[in-house]
C-alpha cells in the first residue's frame, strides 16, 4: 500500500516550533500496527519536505539562481534540508517504536522532476554550482543534461545514506511520470525528467515509474521513454497504474486493459504493482478498485489471479435464471457463483 506524507497545513508533518509533528508520527505508528496485523507492507510516498525546521535548512543558502524543485534537488541548502527531513522522519518511526517490518520502502518522491521554466533551467546563460560540488555551464545543453542528470543521482544517493543511517535495513525508492522523449508526450509541460540515471546509476533499491493505459504512449512507448533498456538487476516497480473514465467506457473495460497491461510489462522487466488507487471517489476521473461494486479489485486480486504476468482471460458463461437462459462475460475471474435457480 502507497501512503502519502502531508508536509504542508497546520495539521501535516512538520511541526511549526520544528521538526515534525508529535501527533502525525503517533497516526503514522498507530497506522504501521493496524498495517502489520493485516499482513500489509506500506511505501511511503512524498512531494517535499515539510516547512518549519526544514525550510529554515532550506532557505539559510537561497539563491536567486534556483527556484521551485529546482533549489531542493540541485542547491546545497535544499539537497541538505531533504537529507535531514527522512533521517529525522525514519529516526521519528524508531524512538515511537514504530513496526518498521511493516515498512516496505521510502519513497524520496511520489513524483520527482525538475522544472524547465524556473532557473537555472530557464537561463540561457551563466556558471552554476550544484550540491554534488560540480559547475554547469547554462548556455551548453550538454551541461544543462548533464546537470539534471547527475543531480538526480546525486539526491537519491544522499537521501538514501541519510535514511540508512538510522535504519540500516530500509529500502529506498523513488517515482516518476515518464519522460517526453523520445516518444514526443506531455507536450508544453515544464515538467522536466529524464529517468535512465536513476535506473541505471543511482543506488535507489528499486525505481517505481507511473503509466496509465489508454493515453498518449502505448506499453513499448513508455518503456523507450523511461529508459529500462532491459533493466534486470534493479527491481521495477509500477507504482501507479489505473484507467480514466475518458478511455474506458466501463469498469470491465478498464480492468481488462490493465489486466493486459501489467501481464505485458512483465515482458519489460516490471516486477510489482499498485493500482491507482483503491476507493478514492475523489478522483471520478479515474476508476477505482471499488469501482462497479469492487469489479476492479477482484479481477486484480492476487487471490483471484496469482500469476499477474499470464494474459488476461475473458470466460464466457451461460446460466438459468427464473426468466431463462442468459449469457454474459466474467472477464478475468476464474471462479464465480450464481445465486437463484
Amino acid at each position: 500500500m502507497r501512503v502519502f506524507l502531508n508536509p504542508c497545513c497546520t495539521t501535516g508533518l512538520g511541526n511549526a516550533s520544528g521538526g515534525l509533528s508529535v501527533g502525525y508520527i503517533d497516526n503514522i505508528v498507530d497506522f504501521l500496527e493496524q498495517a502489520f496485523a493485516d499482513g500489509i507492507y506500506v511505501m511511503f510516498a512524498t512531494d517535499a519536505a515539510p516547512g518549519g525546521k526544514y525550510q529554515e535548512l532550506r532557505d539559510a543558502g537561497w539563491s536567486a539562481d534556483f527556484a521551485g524543485t529546482n533549489f531542493d534537488l540541485l542547491l546545497p541548502s535544499g539537497v541538505h534540508a531533504n537529507l535531514v527531513f527522512f533521517r529525522d522522519f525514519a529516526q521519528a518511526l524508531i524512538d515511537r517504536g514504530a513496526r518498521l517490518e511493516a515498512i516496505f520502502a521510502y519513497g524520496l518522491r511520489n513524483e520527482l522532476f525538475f522544472e524547465s521554466n524556473l532557473p537555472p533551467l530557464s537561463a540561457a546563460s551563466g556558471v552554476v554550482r550544484t550540491a554534488n560540488g560540480n559547475s554547469y555551464n547554462m548556455a551548453l545543453p550538454e551541461d544543462r543534461q548533464r546537470m539534471t542528470d547527475e543531480g538526480l543521482v546525486y539526491f537519491i544517493d544522499q537521501a538514501r545514506a541519510a535514511i540508512l543511517e538510522v535504519d540500516p535495513t530500509a529500502l529506498v525508492t523513488v517515482g516518476f511520470f515518464w519522460p517526453q522523449e523520445p516518444n514526443p508526450s506531455r507536450i508544453g509541460d515544464p515538467r522536466l525528467i529524464e529517468t535512465r540515471p536513476a535506473i541505471w546509476e543511482s543506488q535507489a533499491d528499486f525505481v517505481d515509474l507511473h503509466l496509465y493505459p489508454g493515453l498518449e504512449l502505448d506499453l513499448q512507448q513508455y518503456v523507450e521513454n523511461y529508459g529500462i533498456d532491459g533493466m534486470a538487476a534493479k527491481p521495477i516497480v509500477m507504482g501507479e497504474f489505473g484507467a480514466f473514465t475518458s478511455s474506458y467506457a466501463r469498469a470491465e473495460d478498464a480492468a481488462l486493459a490493465l489486466q493486459e497491461l501489467q501481464a505485458a510489462s512483465c515482458g519489460y522487466g516490471f516486477d510489482g504493482w499498485l493500482l491507482w488507487t483503491w476507493d478514492t471517489d475523489e478522483q471520478p476521473e479515474l476508476f477505482n478498485g471499488a469501482s462497479d461494486e469492487g469489479l476492479i479489485g477482484r479481477m486484480l486480486a492476487p487471490a483471484n489471479r496469482p500469476d499477474p504476468c499470464q494474459p488476461a482471460t475473458v470466460i464466457e458463461a451461460s446460466f438459468t435464471t427464473a426468466g431463462g437462459v442468459e449469457s454474459g462475460v466474467l472477464p478475468g475471474i476464474a471462479t464465480f457463483e450464481i445465486a437463484g435457480r
